[in-house]
C-alpha cells in the first residue's frame, strides 16, 4: 500500500492529499475552513475514468518548491498530472496540470469532483472545453476537438 502525498500553497491555506485507493490515487482538496473537493475517479474497467486514474505519484522539489508528478493507465490511455502551488491575483491557489496520451479517441477526457462541503472555486485554464455541474458535481471537460494524440488540460483550485 503507497503511503498518502499531500502538499500545500505558499500561504497554506489550500491543501491537497493523494491517498491509494484499489487500484489508484484518489485526492481530495481542503481548506482551513473546511470546505473539501473530493475526486470521483474511476475503476480498473472504465477506459475513459471521471478523473485521471493516477497509478504512480511523488512529491519532487522543482526550483526549491514542491510538485506532486504523477503517472498511470487505463484502456488505452496514458495520463500524467503535476500539482503546484502558484500565486493567482491576492491568493495562493493549487494548479493541475494533465494530459493524457492514447492511440483511440477518447469518449471522454475530465477531471470530476464532488463539493463534500463549503466552496472552493475551480477556474478553467487551457485546454478545458467547459465545466458543468451536474448532481453535485464539478466536472472539467478537457478540450476533445483536436486531432492530436495527447491532450492537455489546466485548471486552477482556489478559495
Amino acid at each position: 500500500m503507497s503511503r498518502p502525498l499531500s502538499m500545500q500553497t505558499s500561504d497554506k491555506q489550500l491543501t491537497v492529499e493523494f491517498l491509494w485507493k484499489n487500484d489508484r490515487y484518489v485526492h481530495r482538496i481542503t481548506n482551513q475552513a473546511g470546505s473539501e473537493l473530493t475526486s470521483v475517479d474511476g475503476t480498473p474497467e472504465q477506459a475513459w475514468p471521471a478523473s485521471p486514474p493516477i497509478q504512480q505519484l511523488s512529491l519532487e522539489s522543482i526550483n526549491g518548491e514542491p510538485v506532486l508528478l504523477g503517472v498511470g493507465a487505463a484502456g488505452t490511455g496514458h495520463w500524467s498530472i503535476s500539482v503546484t502551488s502558484v500565486r493567482d491575483g491576492d491568493n495562493d491557489a493549487l494548479k493541475f496540470e494533465l494530459a493524457c496520451r492514447s492511440r483511440d479517441v477518447p469518449d471522454q477526457l475530465a477531471s470530476t469532483y464532488t463539493s463534500v462541503s463549503g466552496k472552493l472555486e475551480v477556474v478553467a485554464q487551457s485546454g478545458v472545453s467547459e465545466v458543468c455541474h451536474i448532481a453535485g458535481n464539478v466536472v472539467l471537460q478537457a478540450n476533445l476537438s483536436s486531432s492530436d494524440r495527447t491532450r492537455q488540460w489546466t485548471y486552477l483550485v482556489r478559495r
